[in-house]
């Protein structure tokens, strides 16, 4: 209700007030902005998760397993409804908002990006709720692919991209794979979201064995500490530090090398192409922190409840403790970040960039 508040009061005020007007550039500006942080905001809304103390993060609704309902529309329900909302929002705002501006927005293949997007978010945040940083990295992942695959949509931004990776076809087929590929990614998504949505409701998980050999294994088995600690506050920093420390790092190095690889595969780039992808590196650390640092500002990050539990408050510490080692945490974090930032992106324009591009700017 909120949203479509304000999609409405700014398609008012621009077919009212601001259509051929001298602040028609300044409200584009606006208006691409709202867009953003309206469909960000459609993200978070749709997750349709509980959290859970033991066992998981933002895991499907275990109450609804209960219902008479077959599985199938139980997942079909919410990724159908997130779907519609999607559309609505960008189609709101295409006609509201941009079409007083003498800006005409594509339909077709926004459509099937955005819902292809949301079902696989969906898919992740239901599929992994064991595996707390699997879950991390796979959003990660997803995140990257979403911030960047809108622009091989461009006709102007494709051909010069794909010349510079060395394609030779034509870029009309490569963008009709692509809405392929995008239209099958939402049914793609729904199955193994029932997949694993049925074996929770069955009261099956991810063994042992299986994914969490690349997640929460080689943490317990290489990060455990057997040295007694100096204080007790030097044990509350470590659990704070293995709990929530590698976050951030392990993020940003998924984007690092969604980045990164697909630069050095494809050889020497330009001037412009190693300013764009320099930029981005050092812009996906500030990113990414105003998302993981909601987390942070949370007395546990995993636990979707605000207050501190009775365990943690018995403790003999002071407020101020628990905040100066809730801050030590996130400062190791952020140096353990910018310095993997820094030595990726030293190494990457060493062996793959242009240095002209930088020593235009120098």
């Amino acid at each position: 209700m909120v949203l479509g508040f304000v999609l409405l009061s700014a398609g008012t005020i621009n077919w009212t007030l601001l259509r051929n007007s001298p602040w028609s550039d300044v409200a584009k500006i606006a208006g691409y902005i709202l867009l953003v942080a309206a469909l960000v905001a459609t993200f978070g809304f749709f997750h349709f998760t509980e959290g859970r103390r033991k066992g998981g993060f933002g895991s499907f609704p275990q109450r609804l397993f209960n219902m008479p309902i077959a599985t199938p529309w139980l997942v079909a329900i919410p990724m159908i409804y997130g779907a519609v909302v999607i559309l609505a929002v960008y189609l709101a705002s295409a006609w509201l908002v941009f079409r007083p501006l003498d800006v005409v927005l594509p339909v077709v293949w926004p459509s099937l990006y955005l819902v292809a997007g949301l079902a696989i978010f969906q898919m992740i945040v239901w599929s992994i709720p064991e595996r707390r940083y699997l879950k991390i990295l796979c959003l990660s992942l997803a995140a990257t692919v979403i911030c960047f695959g809108w622009m091989f949509f461009l006709p102007h931004v494709t051909e010069g991209t794909l010349s510079e990776l060395g394609y030779k076809g034509s870029p009309r087929s490569f963008q009709a794979g692509l809405m392929i590929a995008l239209f099958l990614t939402a049914p793609a998504a729904y199955g193994i979201s029932l997949w694993r949505v049925g074996q929770q409701r069955h009261g099956g998980g991810v063994r042992a064995g299986g994914l969490a050999v690349f997640s929460e294994v080689p943490a317990n088995r290489f990060l455990l500490r057997t040295r007694p600690f100096p204080s007790a506050c030097h044990a509350v920093f470590w659990y704070e530090w293995r709990r929530t420390g590698f976050i951030l790092p392990i993020a940003v190095g998924v984007v690092l090398a969604m980045t990164c690889i697909p630069a050095w595969l494809s050889g020497p780039i330009s001037e412009n192409a190693t300013l764009g992808l320099l930029s981005w590196i050092y812009l996906s650390p500030i990113v990414l922190s105003a998302i993981v640092g909601c987390g942070f500002a949370k007395f546990d990050f995993w636990n979707p409840e605000l207050k501190m539990t009775h365990f943690a408050a018995v403790r003999p510490f002071s407020a101020g403790q628990w905040v100066m080692i809730k801050l030590h945490a996130t400062l190791a974090s952020a140096a353990a970040t910018w310095a993997l930032v820094l030595l990726v992106s030293f190494l990457w324009v060493v062996h793959v960039g242009d240095f002209g591009g930088l020593e235009a700017i120098s």
